[in-house]
């Protein structure tokens, strides 16, 4: 029987949610991405008062689930990943939730994703969604960016959502976040 290690019921700190990645033999590059994506998710977070111990964990185990796969699913296997190591119940929905801009339950069923909610709904579920919107690889791309490339794909639907969560966020922010984040 595999051993697994595991976490208190506590939000990680950076040094375990990097080990965490590291003991699931998340690729290197991923882990990358992960921390770029905690850097913007981690701006957000102080300009609007989120949770930040949250933020972090959440955006830094988010691509934990591409350890099994690459596809869509990965979000998914990332919040069973977390549910086996025993982690927070909000760090499992932030994983879960930051594909796109999240997954009607139509949608949930058309993709064959395993049943759950998928839509982000808090404050820190949507911040990690559109940090990682805004990063690809180790790159920000401005929301414009980001949804024209969603357009180009034909993903309508999802482009309106990625500009709404953009809008709600930068409202409550205070700040467009493509500004915020070129400061």
């Amino acid at each position: 029987m595999k051993e697994v290690r595991t976490l208190s019921l506590k939000i990680p700190n950076e040094e375990e949610c990097i080990q965490l990645l590291k003991d699931c033999k998340v690729p290197k590059d991923v882990i990358t991405h992960s921390l770029k994506v905690c850097e913007v998710a981690e701006i957000i977070a102080l300009k609007c008062n989120a949770d930040l111990d949250l933020v972090k964990a959440g955006a830094l185990l988010h691509d934990i689930g591409r350890s099994k796969t690459h596809n869509l699913m990965h979000a998914a296997l990332g919040a069973e990943i977390l549910t086996d190591h025993h982690l927070p119940q909000k760090i499992i929905d932030i994983v879960r939730k930051h594909t796109g801009a999240g997954f009607t339950n139509d949608e949930v069923l058309e993709l064959n994703l395993p049943p759950a909610d998928y839509m982000p709904s808090t404050l820190e579920e949507k911040i990690v969604c559109h940090a990682d919107n805004l990063v690809a690889g180790t790159y920000f791309m401005t929301s414009k960016e980001k949804i024209t490339k969603e357009l180009s794909k034909g993903h309508d639907v999802t482009a309106k959502r990625i500009q709404a969560m953009h809008n709600e966020l930068s409202s409550l922010c205070g700040i467009d976040l493509d500004t915020l984040m070129k400061k």
